[in-house]
C-alpha cells in the first residue's frame, strides 16, 4: 500500500494508507529501501490531506529520526520532492532533525538547494533562523 500510494503520485489517495495505520506499524519500513509512511507523505507534492495524514502517523508515534537507505529522513524527501506542505508540517515538531545528514553528509536543506527546491530551502532556512533564535 506504501508503494501503491507513492506511485499514484499526485493521484494518491491516502485514506487506503491511512486505514492500516496504527501504532504497531506506524513505523514499518519497505524492503528494499526502508522508506516509512511518514517519508512517503513528506515526498508527495500537491496531493490534498498531507499535513493532516503527517499529524496523525506523528500521532500514532511515527518517528521522523528513522532513515532509509540512503539515510534520509522524511524532511530529506520533503527537500528532494519540493513538498512545501510536509516541509511545512515536518517542522513544527521536527526541526531538530533539519541538521540530520543523508550517506553523502547532506541536510534536509542542502538537498533542497541541490534540487533547486527554493520554497522548500526557505521553509527551512526560516525554521533555522527561530531555532538558533530560541538557543
Amino acid at each position: 500500500v506504501l508503494l501503491d500510494t507513492w506511485d499514484a503520485g499526485t493521484k494518491a489517495e491516502l485514506s487506503e494508507m491511512m486505514s492500516m495505520l496504527d501504532k504497531t506499524n506506524c513505523n514499518f519500513q519497505t524492503k528494499e529501501d526502508k522508506w516509512t509512511p511518514l517519508m512517503i507523505l513528506a515526498g508527495l507534492q500537491g496531493v490534498a490531506g498531507v499535513a493532516s495524514a503527517i499529524r496523525q502517523v506523528q500521532a500514532l508515534g511515527g518517528n521522523c529520526a528513522v532513515t532509509d537507505k540512503e539515510g534520509w529522513t522524511p524532511l530529506h524527501w520533503a527537500a528532494f520532492h519540493g513538498s512545501e506542505d510536509g516541509a511545512k508540517e515536518l517542522i513544527k515538531k521536527e526541526s531538530k532533525l533539519l541538521s540530520a545528514k543523508d550517506h553523502e553528509g547532506l541536510t534536509p536543506l542542502e538537498v533542497a538547494k541541490k534540487e533547486n527546491n527554493e520554497t522548500v530551502a526557505v521553509i527551512f532556512e526560516k525554521a533555522l533562523g527561530e531555532t538558533k533564535k530560541d538557543k
